[in-house]
């Protein structure tokens, strides 16, 4: 999903100077790139690993994900955070 955002270029990923110096390079590291599933996506996404949960932390809802660490299988509608 990282990779198709970044292609997209009317789609800024990581907004603002900080995400765009100090994200991570798709490590799953910084939570620099996470999105929010905006429609209802079923079957899209699988569940969210406790991992993706801390890294996104207060930041996001259940329906928060990291886009470096998903593939998605079908359309889908994400919001950038």
């Amino acid at each position: 999903l990282r990779k198709t955002l970044l292609a997209n270029k009317d789609i800024e990923l990581y907004r603002g100077l900080k995400k765009k110096l100090g994200n991570c390079g798709g490590g799953g590291q910084c939570g620099f790139c996470a999105v929010e599933l905006t429609d209802d996506g079923e079957g899209v996404w699988g569940d969210r690993s406790d991992y993706e949960a801390q890294r996104i932390g207060k930041n996001g809802n259940e329906k928060c994900r990291l886009a470096c660490m998903n593939n998605i299988v079908g359309p889908a509608t994400v919001r950038t955070l």
